[in-house]
């Protein structure tokens, strides 16, 4: 009786610590519940204007390839085609 009282206890012991590890699906499923993510911002660009333009520009948005800045469009040019294209 008392070899039965101790292998209970100690199968207790070992069932009962088990791993309080999150998978990655897991911890995922969790973050996106509890706070909300993906957040969508938005943010208006005009490709035609030049002070975003500049701001782009400053970003280095075009050495990173994100953005096209024509940096140079002829007088025809100005209102039919855009100053900045997205890639």
């Amino acid at each position: 009786m008392k070899n039965l009282s101790i292998f209970l206890i100690a199968e207790l012991l070992v069932c009962g610590c088990g791993r309080n590890e999150l998978s990655r699906e897991e911890a995922l499923a969790l973050i996106k519940k509890e706070k909300g993510y993906p957040h969508v911002y938005g943010h208006e660009i005009f490709c035609g204007d030049p002070d975003h333009v500049t701001k782009l520009y400053s970003e280095d948005l075009d050495q990173k390839g994100w953005v096209i800045i024509h940096k140079t469009l002829k007088l025809g040019e100005i209102g039919s085609k855009p100053i900045i294209e997205f890639t």
